[in-house]
């Protein structure tokens, strides 16, 4: 990455716009020189916010990056284009800060942004985007950028002087050694898994050996129980290994006694098959005597009922000829009859409309004779009404020139009265004017005094800010004062349990020592040696007491007491840190605390009382009381100047914003009265314009309306009197009354021809409808003649027999159901009586009772045989399950112990704990690698700087924890002695650091997964170097430069003024800082 362009705007003490271009440095080394104080670092941070959102320096906000100096209708942003892999990319952002409201008055938050633009026109403008793609843009994050790229003021040295484990935390960050971390970590989580697991599955294997069914009637599976009892009690699972031959050859016993179990079964369920047989013919036999005795009483039944079923049958056969017969002809003469009776009335109907028909057609021929009558009167009237609307429409042509006459004459008065209007108030607008011009004279100065006040108030309201920021961490250590207050009372208690069970550990072992005797006596045995005389007869055993504890017990309450222990060192380090911590977080209060004091136009005297500042700001910083009671004294001291300083600036910040809003209103005011002047300048010329103009165009109006007057008068000389309006109600009248007279006489020729028609329709309607009543009257004698044949023919005496023999749907239906049900019924008894007559010949009825108490023996022994075999079959099953499991079981144990060995080798040699091997870890030995590269690197340089008296080297610091192996360490050519690096004096310390930073750059650049370095930016440093050393480290940096790397350098040194060309030089001024380079303002 290196820069091209930098665009800042109101940034820091930038108020103005600044744009710095890198593209002509030549020699791709320039100098950043300038006053202090005058924002030459904020050049660096302006680099670092664009790019990642936060300033050059790690202590550095980026909360107050808005200048103070800049105008509220300012933007704040940083604008840079850098160049990455040949091509370009631009990346705009601006923080959140606080300006006028564009509506209205007071504040508002304008909220962050950012904008990053790449070569071929894609834009991301989301800052989580944004940020992510910058950092796989250029390769580093903002701490690795820090570290590499832009090493800020105060940071430099940290190079050289970082301890072992600072730096394991840098290399971390930079090379990504964190892989090789986890991988540690990840071999002793397996290791750990695996050892968890073998143990549980060990565990499972106890209560399957503890859980499998042996056979209690059996003395080998008895004493094989024994057996493995005692194997578990002894509490390795690898003595159980011995005992699965036995169970295996136990389980193939089972098999056997399970088949004589089912041979017996088998018989048993013979016997019964040949019983049930035997019982299930006889029960037939009987069943199909039964059966016959039950269709010969049901055949006597039908027998008795035969003369009431051959009356049904009758009825039935009545009722069919009646609906076959005769009751199709019935139903087509009562069809007859009725189409008879409704042509008779339809008759009747059509004469009472001829009649109506002859009336209407006399009335119409009336109306019609006295149109003919009244012709005359309606010529006469159409003559009239033609001539009325010839003069009308003449009149109509000549309308147009009397409304524009009428509309001209309007246009006339109105331009007049619009003259008389704008001469006045050209009148009124010059009085204002000068009325204008004497108040602006008591407001001069105003504008400025009204942007001083603003900005103090913006002071004061950053001081604000800040003081109530510090109010929020200092209520954050409170309230961390009171969880260490808790914790220092959870101490107290852990401390009176580790006692309690230091006591009762060293009591229990006593009481064993006692017991010696005792715990000794229970393993003797008459006839062996006594341990401690070597006698083989005992005859007084010592007896060992109902309290005595075993060792078991005796180390579980030394394992309690070490537990404690730890407990309480591990509560003791939490609290001592939690302490410090503090501790260190109100010294920075304090820090903050003075420099908002310093920052803001506040006295110092109202806030801190003179007995308190030398102690809150002593020259040198005393060492950090850590105790409870002192911090808590320190808090309420800094809680009290904190609130003292709140309220000072919450008065002060009153009393000038009312200050401000009162300049706010003059200045409102002026800027008033300045815009009324401008405004009735304008409109008086504007008016004054308007009037030249208006001038002639009334003069040609006025001429307009004389011609239009002239040409109307010419047009109507020859109409009526009348008027317009008379006229028209004339014609209305005249056109209402011919209107009526055609219409009546229409009306009269319409109902004239209407009326004959329908008298025409009615007669043919009549004639019609008359001829239809003839021809029914044949059709009903024809049909009474069929009728009386079809009685005849179906055997009935007369339509009442007939009627009568006619059943209801419902009362067929039933009749039907009845005789075709016995019909079926006789049937089927009649063929069931032939069928067993036939198959119970021979047959005659036996008793079953001796047979059913037989059967009922043969069932119970074979429920009593299968329950037997089911309760068999599932101990048998379990038996083998269990065996099975078992098996399974001992295969996982085995396979998880090789894993145990396979896991711990590897995590001891990557945690660099194997006996044997080098106590160095695997993320250990990458960094040192990564570090060796680095120190040859920056020996390189070193030796130029240092005319080849120094070099670098790596010292290895073994420890409990191992070999770090990223301790630094100088060894001195001249004397050939290696000393630490704090021993060099402070130029050679310089030399070494600026080493250090450019073998850094060099090995990133090569190792960093292809992350370009083209630039690198050093706040500080050179000032401890004299003549010698400093030309030595200019020549480093020149020959940096030629494989196209850019070097800019903050520094005050005269030397570097002198010997570096490009320079860009920072001047503060009251209205804020300024940056040019040298070669434009020459």
């Amino acid at each position: 990455m290196k820069p091209v362009k930098l665009v800042l705007s109101a940034f820091g003490s930038y108020a103005d716009r600044v744009e710095i271009s890198f593209e002509h440095v030549h020699e791709r080394l320039f100098l950043i020189s300038g006053p202090t104080g005058s924002g030459k670092t904020l050049l660096f941070d302006a680099m670092m916010f664009a790019l990642y959102d936060d300033a050059s320096g790690a202590a550095r906000g980026n909360n107050t990056l808005r200048s103070d100096f800049a105008s509220p209708d300012d933007d704040t942003y940083v604008e840079l284009t850098f160049q990455l892999r040949g091509e370009r990319y631009m990346i705009r952002r601006s923080p959140s800060y606080e300006r006028p409201k564009k509506r209205g008055d007071g504040m508002t938050l304008q909220a962050a942004e950012v904008e990053l633009r790449y070569p071929d026109g894609r834009v991301i403008d989301k800052k989580v985007e944004a940020d992510q793609a910058v950092e796989e843009l250029i390769g580093l994050d903002k701490h690795q950028f820090r570290q590499v790229v832009m090493i800020a003021q105060g940071a430099f040295y940290d190079l050289i002087s970082a301890s072992s484990s600072e730096r394991v935390q840098i290399y971390r960050k930079l090379f990504a050694t964190d892989i090789y971390r986890e991988m540690e970590n990840f071999f002793k989580r397996e290791y750990n898994k695996a050892r968890d697991r073998s143990q549980n599955e060990q565990d499972r294997l106890k209560v399957l050996f503890s859980r499998f069914a042996f056979l209690e009637d059996d003395p080998e599976e008895v004493s094989l129980k024994e057996r493995c009892t005692d194997a578990l009690s002894g509490g390795s699972v690898w003595d159980l290994d011995r005992l699965l031959p036995d169970l295996r050859s136990s389980v193939s016993q089972d098999k056997k006694a399970l088949d004589e179990l089912e041979t017996s079964l088998s018989q048993a369920q013979k016997r019964l098959n040949e019983t049930t047989r035997a019982l299930d013919r006889i029960v037939r036999d009987n069943a199909l005597l039964d059966e016959y005795d039950a269709a010969r009483d049901k055949e006597i039944e039908l027998n008795r009922t035969l003369p009431l079923f051959e009356e049904k049958s009758a009825l039935h056969d009545a009722d069919v000829r009646a609906r076959t017969i005769v009751n199709p002809i019935a139903e087509l003469r009562y069809r007859v009859l009725h189409d008879l009776d409704d042509a008779q009335y339809s008759l009747g109907s059509a004469k009472e409309e001829l009649n109506k028909a002859e009336q209407e057609f006399f009335v119409a021929k009336e109306k019609y004779d006295f149109c003919l009558q009244r012709e005359p009167e309606r010529e006469a009237l159409t003559r009239r009404y033609e001539k009325l609307v010839k003069e009308q429409d003449a009149r109509r042509a000549i309308a147009p020139l009397v409304r524009e006459k009428r509309q001209l004459l309007e246009n006339i008065a109105s331009l007049q009265k619009a003259w008389d209007q704008r001469l006045a108030s050209i009148q009124a607008l010059e009085t204002t004017v000068a009325s204008c011009e004497e108040k602006m004279t008591a407001f001069k100065g105003v504008e400025q005094a009204s942007f001083e006040a603003e900005r103090l108030v913006a002071a004061l309201n950053s001081g604000k800010e800040r003081a109530g920021s510090l109010t929020v961490d200092l209520n954050l250590q409170k309230d961390r004062l009171q969880k260490l207050d808790e914790t220092r009372l959870q101490f107290e208690e852990d401390n009176r349990l580790w006692r309690q069970k230091e006591d009762e550990a060293d009591e229990a072992a006593d009481r064993m020592m006692r017991e010696q005797a005792g715990l000794l006596a229970q393993n003797l045995v008459e006839g062996k040696p006594c341990p401690v005389c070597g006698s083989t007869h005992h005859p007084q055993v010592a007896c060992l007491s109902p309290h005595a504890p075993n060792r078991e017990e005796v180390e579980k309450c030394r394992r309690a007491a070490e537990r404690a222990r730890r407990n309480l060192e591990k509560r003791s380090a939490d609290m001592h840190g939690t302490r410090e911590s503090i501790a260190e977080a109100l010294r920075h209060i304090e820090i903050r605390f003075g420099e908002i004091v310093d920052a803001y136009p506040v006295s110092g005297d109202e806030v801190l009382p003179q007995d308190v500042e030398a102690s809150l700001f002593p020259a040198e910083q005393p060492p950090i009381d850590t105790s409870f009671i002192s911090l808590e004294k320190k808090y309420e001291q800094i809680r009290e100047r904190l609130e003292r300083l709140s309220e000072r600036l919450v008065s002060q910040l009153s009393d000038e914003e009312m200050t401000r809003d009162a300049l706010r209103v003059q200045l409102e005011e002026s800027k008033v009265f300045d815009k009324m002047i401008l405004e009735a300048k304008r409109d008086i010329t504007s008016l004054k314009e308007k009037q030249d103009e208006e001038r002639q165009h009334l003069t040609d109006e006025r001429e307009r309306s004389i011609a239009l007057t002239a040409k109307i008068e010419a047009a109507s000389k020859d109409f009526s009197e009348d008027d317009d309006d008379t006229l028209a109600s004339q014609l209305k009248e005249a056109e209402v009354t011919l209107r009526n007279m055609n219409e009546a006489k229409k009306a009269a020729e319409d109902g004239v021809q209407k009326a004959s028609e329908k008298e025409a329709i009615a007669r043919r309607t009549v004639m019609l409808r008359d001829e239809r009543c003839h021809k029914l009257d044949e059709e009903k004698t024809n049909i009474e003649t069929r009728f009386q044949e079809a009685l005849q023919k179906a055997e009935f005496e007369d339509e009442a027999a007939f009627e009568k023999s006619m059943l209801s749907e419902d009362a067929r239906t039933e009749l039907e159901k009845a005789i075709a049900s016995e019909n079926a019924e006789r049937d089927a008894n009649a063929r069931d009586v032939e069928r067993l007559k036939k198959e119970t010949k021979g047959l005659s009825r036996q008793n079953v009772d001796d047979l059913l108490v037989v059967e009922a023996k043969h069932e119970e022994r074979v429920r009593s045989l299968e329950k037997e075999r089911r309760e068999r079959t599932a101990q048998v099953d379990a038996r083998r399950n269990s065996l099975e499991n078992i098996e399974q079981d001992f295969k996982l144990v085995k396979l998880t112990s090789q894993q145990i060995a396979s896991l711990k080798e590897l995590s001891e040699i990557a945690s660099g704990t194997r006996a044997g091997a080098d106590k160095i870890s695997f993320e250990a030995y990458i960094q040192t690698w990564f570090f060796s590269k680095m120190i040859c690197q920056a020996n390189v340089l070193l030796g130029t700087m240092s005319q080849g008296r120094y070099q670098l080297c790596r010292a290895e610091v073994t420890s409990r924890r191992g070999r770090t192996g990223l301790d630094l360490s100088v060894e001195d050519l001249w004397t050939a002695r290696v000393r630490p690096v704090a021993s060099l004096s402070g130029g050679e310390k310089f030399q070494a650091a600026l080493a250090m930073a450019l073998g850094l750059s060099d090995v990133v650049s090569a190792h960093a997964g292809g992350v370009e370095i083209d630039a690198l930016f050093i706040d500080e440093g050179f000032g401890g170097l004299d003549e010698d050393s400093l030309q030595d480290a200019m020549t480093v940096l020149r020959a940096l430069t030629e494989n196209q790397r850019m070097i800019g350098v903050i520094s005050h040194v005269q030397m570097l003024r002198l010997a570096i060309d490009d320079q860009l030089l920072v001047t503060i001024e009251p209205g804020g800082s300024r940056v040019d380079w040298r070669d434009s303002l020459t």
